[in-house]
């Protein structure tokens, strides 16, 4: 620890101060009031490119669950008193941000294809090819963050997390002492995976890919095992959007063997209608 700490009576300031948190420099400047009595504390931090592997190991016991540089920004506050334990005594607002990092062993994507079933996952590996392994890495492009503390959680508004080929934006608290889950929020779509999705879905080749937004009603579960659920409306738009294209024109023939010419014009208006009330693409 560097810097000049300064007692004024029952109180304790810090002046210039960086300190080392599981071997991370952090600048402080902190102010203790009611030293001998009930301490009560605020803390104003900021580091640059520490090690959050580290810091989530020493201080909340999380090992190898979030890797990367930390950009960290924020004021804690908090009293000693024994009544409450440490972290749930703690609040206070912090800025974040991770560029080049890993949730270790986690892909948000290949949790939510799981809300539809193994079977489309599978089908989603071999149409994506070579690019699988780039979509289900564990390694993300950045993490951005703005996040409260209070009770005992962490409540994001949001955390943007950015892949080569799809986002995610999520909110909601995440609990600080075993960092389990209770967050929704949206999934971001490229081209690129927009069209592995479809041909696994069964689209039909002349399917142009675009970029989508899914709803995700809920993320929960704990930071190195979320469980994604997919809003319903978010389910109904994708299958009009990647099987509608295939099946539009097998209900087009069916109609028209029966109604005549022309008749298959109401599927197209129907579908479209559909698509339309669900979000279409966004």
């Amino acid at each position: 620890m560097k810097g000049a700490i300064l007692l004024l009576g029952s109180e304790l300031r810090t002046r210039d101060l960086v300190a080392r948190a599981a071997d991370q420099p952090i600048r402080l400047e902190a102010n203790v009031k009611q030293l001998f009595d009930s301490p009560n504390y605020e803390l104003a931090f900021e580091t640059q490119g520490a090690d959050t592997n580290a810091l989530l190991t020493g201080y909340a016991k999380q090992p190898d669950r979030l890797i990367g540089p930390l950009d960290a920004k924020g004021v804690l506050r908090g009293a000693v008193s024994g009544e409450k334990p440490l972290l749930d005594a703690l609040s206070g607002d912090l800025v974040l941000g991770i560029e080049g990092g890993r949730i270790a062993g986690v892909s948000l994507l290949e949790a939510a294809l799981g809300a539809f079933g193994g079977r489309v996952i599978e089908a989603v590996r071999q149409q994506g090819g070579k690019d699988w392994e780039r979509f289900a890495s564990d390694r993300f492009e950045s993490l951005r963050g703005t996040l409260r503390i209070a009770d005992g959680r962490l409540v994001t508004a949001p955390v943007a997390l950015t892949y080569p080929d799809w986002g995610a934006q999520l909110e909601g608290p995440i609990r600080l002492a075993d960092l389990a889950l209770d967050l929704k929020g949206r999934l971001t779509i490229k081209p690129t995976l927009d069209a592995a999705l479809a041909r696994a879905f069964g689209a039909h080749g002349a399917y142009t890919p675009v970029e989508r937004v899914v709803d995700l009603a809920s993320v929960r579960g704990e930071v190195g095992a979320p469980k994604v659920q997919i809003a319903g409306s978010a389910v109904a738009n994708l299958a009009v959007a990647y099987a509608g294209t295939k099946e539009r024109e097998e209900l087009k023939k069916k109609l028209e063997k029966e109604l005549g010419p022309g008749s298959g014009e109401i599927v197209d208006h129907g579908l479209d209608v559909l698509q339309g009330i669900l979000g279409g693409n966004k």
